[in-house]
């Protein structure tokens, strides 16, 4: 180690091309060491790459990505006495999605921050942030990757708050980190309707739409949060629908197209899902769609009668 110390500070063609083998064969090095094989390297942005790595030790499980691991490497810039070179860094994050040539999404599970922190993990530390390809701009966008959404081709990220059991928070970020604007509802207002705590549809407009389900799956409610007021859609046992997720079902009572909100793994290009979505694309201030209903306000439903049509609270 000493050697390699003395070589790597000295500045000659040939220690850099030695320090050069020596840095591209660390993750091999690496994956010995922990009873893995390297099976596949993706280069997701010019500097960013993830390392597919397969378990070689225990019982197969036969089930898809149980027995494989992502590692990811930054490029970054070093500088030796007056000499500079760019060089591959471990990122320690295991979770990652790519949301354009610059922007990165970030996030640790709690199995990678534990063995990294041990007794000293924090909440904060499986936080979801926003890593820039210079490295200087790391800003905190959610509590955890499962709370993360947008629709397709979004130039934002909603996060959903779901810490309070009677409430629904979502903060809209931009791809910089800067709050766009914040909405909430009210949740769990029936004992036998449960809220769900991330976004289900969006519309055309980007507006996002949460999900109630009765727990016996009879009856349905997409709720549209916004500023001032809620919005309320349902879909009851008179209605011919397959489950509460029927997106079809949802288009034709409200009359208007929807999509599938994306998680985290479907944000952007992702090398875990094998996914390679469309990079968000910016769009003007102006641009940026409003939560905010523009229906009129209407007296809430009474708790013991569930409303059949549209509702607002």
């Amino acid at each position: 180690m000493r050697a390699f110390n003395q070589l790597s500070a000295y500045p000659t063609l040939a220690g850099k091309i030695l320090t050069r083998a020596i840095m591209a064969m660390l993750p091999l090095m690496l994956a010995a060491c922990n009873d893995t094989a390297e099976n596949k390297t993706i280069l997701l942005t010019k500097w960013l790459k993830a390392y597919r790595l397969e378990s070689t030790s225990g019982p197969k499980t036969n089930k898809p990505g149980n027995d494989v691991e992502f590692h990811y490497q930054v490029q970054r810039q070093k500088k030796w006495w007056l000499f500079s070179m760019e060089t591959w860094e471990d990122l320690d994050y295991d979770l990652v999605s790519v949301l354009n040539d610059k922007t990165i999404l970030v996030a640790r599970t709690t199995k990678l921050a534990s063995a990294l922190f041990g007794d000293s993990l924090k909440q904060s530390d499986t936080y979801v942030k926003l890593l820039t390809q210079d490295g200087v701009g790391e800003v905190n966008i959610c509590t955890a990757s499962t709370a993360i959404s947008a629709p397709p081709q979004a130039s934002f990220v909603d996060c959903m708050d779901a810490s309070a059991d009677k409430k629904r928070i979502i903060k809209r970020m931009d791809l910089n980190g800067k709050l766009i604007q914040t909405v909430s509802m009210d949740a769990n207002q029936w004992e036998d309707l449960a809220t769900a705590s991330n976004v289900a549809f969006y519309d055309n407009n980007q507006q996002a739409y949460l999900l109630e389900t009765a727990k016996d799956n009879s009856y349905c409610r997409l709720v549209m949060p916004g500023k001032e007021k809620s919005l309320s859609f349902a879909l009851t046992d008179k209605t011919t629908f397959k489950n509460c997720s029927d997106l079809p079902a949802w288009e034709k009572v409200m009359q208007k197209k929807l999509s599938l909100a994306n998680g985290f793994h479907q944000i952007g290009m992702n090398a875990q899902t094998g996914q390679k979505n469309k990079p968000a694309e910016q769009l003007s201030p102006a641009a940026r769609p409003a939560l905010t209903p523009a229906l009129p306000p209407a007296k809430a439903p009474a708790a013991e009668k569930k409303p059949d049509s549209i509702t607002a609270q």
